[in-house]
Order: structure tokens, then sequence, then C-alpha cells
């Protein structure tokens, strides 16, 4: 779908034409701004990604050997100088975080002993464990959103980061339409300037021919000539203006071919577009993403302290260990059946797989159960802890409503200014017409020797600064309109922009 959209993008650029909505387009997919803040909610992705491990089971494996060499110290520490013991031992464990904050871990063990002490009569002897151990918090620490604490904190961060983009998005989008209609505004400021300049050029060439057959003084030509070459001035800086604002523009959408026709731009809304001041408001208050955002922090904030407070409970925690053993190996046959005659006349083979049989049957089992109450004398880190968090929720509390109150006062006066600025085009406009009628009525006048250069000149300034204020306001209410979708939070929706982190070759593609 994003190709597609894309695709129409670069269909009226191929014909030389640019639309604002196709300017906002390749701002999405080429801004350096939105390509460098793109990466946070990849970032805070990666990290909520992360702390799903929590529930994942781990298994571990163990192995372990060793050898020991004593001299006995009893009768029963066996005979000689000596006594040797090989001692392996290897097992293997799961291990299962529950929501609820315990822990379930069953793990199996077999070792093997072998020893040069005459009195085991399982010599080498196998023994194999199994065991359940089952351990869970019933006061402090108990409860899924403690348990999950992590995974909620960097799910919250990661639904704050798309908000921060949206907000980032919306002021460069934002900055994209006032370059596009400033761009706009500046070629068309540079058209009333170059017609100023010709106007200034007749009267000049006018006075040329009026000196010619003496009905003019030649001192006069002084002043209008002054006045070509201060409005030829006007016109190069008109015309670095415009590269400047096309430069700017280039920069901001990635486009390098920015249309120098003005007929290739849009043409801008001139018709009143009605807004419902209380709509824009509520509009707002559901949609801004700096609202939503703040909204998000004080949930996080609100958690937080839910889980501090959890904090301030004792432990008691409840432990019970299940497991059952099992023991085999080859049993050492003694002559008459007395080990402390010292001779052996046979070995009744055994093997790991006796040990595990017998575990398995569980005939020989046992059963721990625990309850352990644990209470610091004093709690000032908890306390600490708990105070500090109901201060970032008041803090985050407050900031949200300040934003609130800050966008529904952006609101207002963006809805303001649209409709200041759509009041001006009608009144701009009607300025300039009695500007260039005023200027007809000064020509005919000079034309009959009843005016000067002065007045004419200034007629003709007049009537410049008349288009050049109709233009303005004409640039200034579409800005407005934009504006205002900006902080009612509709900007990035009405030029058809979705925002949501996808994979999308390794990384995340945020913008279809």
């Amino acid at each position: 779908m994003r190709k597609i959209l894309l695709l129409f993008a670069v269909i009226p650029l191929l014909a030389g034409k640019l639309p604002l909505k196709n300017a906002v387009l390749h701002a999405m997919e080429k801004n350096p701004e939105i390509l460098v803040y793109k990466y946070a909610p990849v970032q805070a992705k990666s990290q909520f990604e992360a702390t799903k491990s929590l529930f994942i089971p781990t298994f571990s494996l163990t192995t372990s050997a060793s050898r020991d060499q004593q001299k006995p110290n009893s009768i029963f520490g066996g005979r000689g100088e000596e006594v040797k013991t090989n001692h392996e031992a290897g097992g293997i464990s799961i291990v299962q975080n529950l929501p609820s904050g315990g822990q379930i871990n069953f793990g199996i063990t077999q070792d093997r002993n072998y020893t040069t002490n005459i009195f085991y009569n399982l010599n080498p002897s196998y023994t194999s464990i199994f065991q359940l151990t089952i351990s869970h918090p019933l006061l402090k620490n108990f409860g899924s959103s403690v348990t999950k604490q992590s995974i909620i904190i960097a799910k919250k961060g990661y639904e704050k980061s798309l908000f921060d983009f949206k907000s980032k998005a919306s002021d460069i989008i934002f900055q994209v339409v006032q370059s596009y209609w400033n761009y706009l505004y500046n070629i068309e400021v540079y058209r009333v300037k170059g017609e100023s300049l010709r106007l200034a050029q007749n009267l000049y060439n006018q006075n040329r021919e009026m000196v010619k057959v003496g009905t003019k003084a030649p001192i006069d030509i002084i002043e209008a000539e002054s006045e070509v070459e201060s409005r030829k001035a006007e016109l190069i800086d008109a015309r670095n203006t415009i590269e400047n604002s096309r430069e700017e523009l280039a920069r901001e959408t990635g486009i390098v071919d920015i249309p120098q026709d003005p007929s290739l731009l849009e043409v801008p809304r001139v018709a009143k577009e009605e807004m419902d001041l209380n709509s824009m408001i509520n509009l707002a208050m559901k949609e801004n993403p700096q609202i939503l955002g703040a909204r998000k922090d004080m949930e996080t904030a609100n958690f937080k302290m839910k889980v501090k407070k959890n904090a301030l409970k004792p432990e008691l925690n409840l432990q019970l260990v299940l497991s059952t053993i099992g023991r085999g190996g080859d049993k050492v046959l003694y002559e008459n059946n007395n080990p402390f005659g010292g001779k052996i006349i046979g070995k009744v083979p055994g093997s790991p797989i006796d040990s595990l049989n017998e575990a398995l049957k569980a005939n020989y089992n046992s059963v721990e159960l625990q309850l352990i109450y644990t209470m610091p004398i004093k709690r000032k880190k908890e306390i600490g802890e708990f105070q500090a968090a109901v201060a970032e929720y008041y803090q985050a509390k407050r900031n949200y409503e300040m934003i609130r109150s800050q966008v529904r006062y952006e609101v207002k006066q963006a809805w303001r200014n649209a409709m200041s600025a759509f009041q001006r085009i009608k009144a701009t406009k009607k300025a300039e017409e009695l500007a260039e009628e005023k200027l007809k009525a000064e020509l005919e006048k000079f034309s009959h020797g009843a005016s000067t250069n002065y007045m004419v000149l200034t007629y003709q300034r007049d009537l410049a600064n008349a288009k050049i204020n109709a233009l303005k306001a004409i640039m200034d209410y579409n800005i407005a309109l934009y504006n205002l979708r900006k902080s009612t939070g509709s900007i990035i929706p009405y030029f058809g922009v979705k925002i949501k982190a996808d994979e999308d070759f390794g990384g995340y593609n945020l913008i279809q």
C-alpha cells in the first residue's frame, strides 16, 4: 500500500507539478529530522520486546566432578592409610516465572559416588532426585502488576514514543506547509515588484519624452530614475528571497527540483472553511499527540506509584518443595555378610537406571512447606521511593493539565488567526482595487500636468504594497488553517499519512 501511495506521489512530480500533499509525503520519506527521530520508537519497541522474555522458561544444565583423599579418623571412615572418593554429578532444571509473582522450578539431578571405604554397601552408588519447588510471595511483590512492571512500563514507553514521534511529524508537516506557501508568496511578491519596476520605468521614459519636448524640466528625470534604481534593488532582494525559500523547501521535502513556475504549484485556498471552535477544541483534546503523550506519562507515573506502594508491605513468602529420591549401584557382598571382616566375595551389578526408576516410583519422598516473614526495622528506602513516585505522579498530572490548557489556547489562537486572515482577504483585496483606481486617477492628472512624479511614484508603491498585503492575507489564511489542524492533531491524517511501527528489512517502517 505504501508503494502505491508513493507512486501517486511521484506521478505529479514527473509531470513537473508539485501539489502540497506530494511535498508533505516526500518530506515524510526524506526529511532529515524524520530520518533521525524515527529511531526513537524503534528503540522503545525493541526494549518492550526484550522485556517479554521475563516469562520465557529458562533451561539449565549442570555437571561437576570431584576427587577427595582423606585419612580416616574412625573405624567407619575406612581402613588403611587413606580413603579415596570420586564424585560425579549432573542435573537439569527448568524455571518458569509466574505472572502472579511466584516461580516454579523443576529439576532432576543424578550423581555417582565411588569410594575405597569398605563400609559402603553400594559402591559405586547412584542417587537420582526429582524435585519440584514452588515459591510465591503473599504480600510484597504479589500480583501481576508488580511482576510485569518492566513489561508494562516498557509498553507505555513505546506508546509514548509513538505519540512523541507523531508530535514531531506534525511539526515537520507544518514546517513544510509554511515553507510551501512562503515560497509561493515570495514568487508572487517578486512578480508584483517586477510590475512595480515596470511602472516606474514607464514613468521614467515618459519624463524623458516630456523633457525632450520641453514640458518638463531635466531635474524631474532624476527623481524618476532614482525610483527605478531603488525598485531594481528591491527586485534583486526579492529574487534572493525566492532562492532562499526554495532551498528551504527543498531541504525539508528532500525534493531537489522545486518548480519555479507558480502555475505548477497548488492554488491557495480563498474560500471560507467552516470551523466550529468548540468542535476544534474537543477534537484537540482527543487527538493532539502532545496531550496523548502527556496522558501516557501520567498513566506510567500512576502505575509506578502503585508498584512502590506495594513495596511498603512486609514480605511473606511461601515455599513448597516436593522431592523423590532413588538409589542404586553395585551391591558389595561380604563374607558371612560381615563388612567388618573386610573380605569382599563379590558384587551384584547395578546401574544409574535403577536409581531413576526408584525415584519415579516415589516410594521415598519428602514434602517441605515454609512460610518466611521478613519486616525491616526501618523502611526508609521503601518510603522514600514511594514518596518520590507520588511526587512524580502529581508532576505528570500537573504537566498533563498544563499541556491541555496550552493546547486549548493554541487552538483558540489558531482559530482566531484563521478567521482574522479570512476577513483580511476581503479587506486587502478591496484596498488593492482602490489603490489601482487611485493610481489611474493620478496618472490621468499627471498627463495633464496636474500632478507630480512624487505623487505618481507614491501611488505606484501604494498599489504594490496593497497587492503584497492581499497576497499575504491569502497565504496567512492557508497557513492558519494548517496550524489549526496541527493544534487539533488532525494534520497527519489530513494528508493521508499513517504512522505505525512495522518490521521492514530488520528495522521499522513508521510511515505508511
